[in-house]
């Protein structure tokens, strides 16, 4: 899975790491964009190939996928 800085991809993810954030708003904000991206196609495949694989692809980028991105992909799977 290539994934580029810019992509929707790296948007979710972003927006993931955001909901393990400890203030309170953010999570809410992250909760909420989350939520609004739950009717477009792709966002639960997206989800799941970062619980799944944790992107280990996105490496190559000098970028790591945290192991609580892949813990609230799964929660959010559920």
């Amino acid at each position: 899975m290539n994934i580029d800085l810019a992509s929707p991809e790296m948007m979710v993810c972003e927006t993931l790491r955001a909901a393990t954030d400890p203030n309170h708003e953010v999570v809410l904000k992250a909760e909420s964009q989350l939520a609004e991206w739950e009717t477009q196609p792709g966002f639960f495949a997206t989800l799941a190939r970062f619980a799944m694989h944790g992107c280990n692809n996105i490496e190559q980028h000098q970028y790591h996928i945290d192991l609580n991105v892949r813990w609230m992909a799964a929660v959010y799977l559920k």
